[in-house]
């Protein structure tokens, strides 16, 4: 794990217990401990990748929170917190947030496929196996206190969740610049969109990917159809359909093995697309850095 991303899955537990503690009027986000000129003005990080994963803790932070209030233990999911797309190939150096783009469709690549897995397992087993998966299962609560708690996690009847809530926490962080955070990614975007060296890279990448035998346009276009044929899989064929299969356990093993494929796929597609992006992920950082040093003069 990236040592910034690991800063922030530490800053969860310590900012956790702090708000447990803390009075009333105290933020429960504790400012960023920046490392640059630029990540002091803006009181976030510049770096997408760390950024996402600093975004993420403070939203677990205000999910726990909110949860605490329903009167429920929410125990943040670690595998939440941050990316970590240098597990995509043993040893090798951590890409940057296009080829990290991909690791988002692991995450959901490994939750769909553990989900119907235990739906294979034995009843009798299937309450164990998803203690093991989900932190947040608790085997000993009734049927009404379940409902209850996913009711206030992810919303109901009475309205949203603590997660629809959580959303836009990092908005309301008392820590941070929000609109130079914002002036900050606009303009560096618009400076990526002009770099030559950005520009080729990105071609680079792509033909690459297309020597290797894949058809994609960019890393988060590839992310997006590995999504659509994972969500694909759960769809019946005409033949189940007519067999009246649905929800049978033959649809559930037909489902998993369609997914493990499609992990596959992913993995191979995330270790070739780390091998492609090193042009383009420097030129990125380049221009990123040059940006950095011009809101620092202009704003600092």
């Amino acid at each position: 794990m990236r040592p910034a991303v690991t800063a922030v899955v530490t800053f969860l537990a310590v900012a956790l217990l702090a708000s447990a503690c803390g009075g009333e009027d105290e933020s429960p986000f504790p400012p960023f401990a920046a490392t640059s000129p630029i990540e002091e003005l803006l009181g976030a990080p510049i770096d997408p990748v760390e950024a996402a994963a600093w975004d993420e803790a403070l939203i677990q932070i205000s999910i726990t929170n909110c949860m605490a209030d329903a009167g429920h233990a929410y125990q943040p999911d670690p595998t939440l917190l941050a990316f970590q797309p240098e597990g995509m190939v043993p040893g090798a150096a951590p890409p940057g947030p296009e080829v990290a783009d991909i690791d988002d469709a692991r995450s959901m690549l490994s939750w769909m496929t553990s989900e119907y897995e235990i739906a294979l397992l034995p009843e009798e087993d299937q309450s164990s196996a998803r203690a093991a998966f989900d932190p947040n299962f608790d085997a000993t609560r009734t049927d009404a206190e379940r409902d209850t708690y996913w009711q206030d996690l992810t919303g109901g009847p009475t309205g949203p969740g603590c997660l629809q809530n959580s959303e836009s926490a990092p908005l309301a962080d008392p820590n941070r610049d929000g609109g130079l955070i914002a002036q900050f990614n606009q303009a560096a975007e618009t400076a990526y969109a002009a770099d030559p060296d950005v520009i080729a890279g990105a071609e680079a990448w792509r033909t690459c990917m297309t020597d290797a035998g894949y058809d994609y346009s960019s890393p988060a276009d590839a992310e997006r159809q590995l999504r659509g044929q994972a969500a694909g899989t759960s769809r019946l064929t005409d033949e189940e359909v007519a067999a009246g299969d649905a929800g049978s356990v033959v649809v559930q093993a037909r489902i998993v093995d369609e997914l493990t494929e499609i992990a596959a796929l992913e993995a191979e597609v995330a270790a070739t697309s780390q091998g492609c992006a090193t042009e383009w992920l420097v030129a990125r950082a380049a221009v990123r850095a040059a940006v950095a040093d011009d809101f620092v003069e202009r704003f600092g």
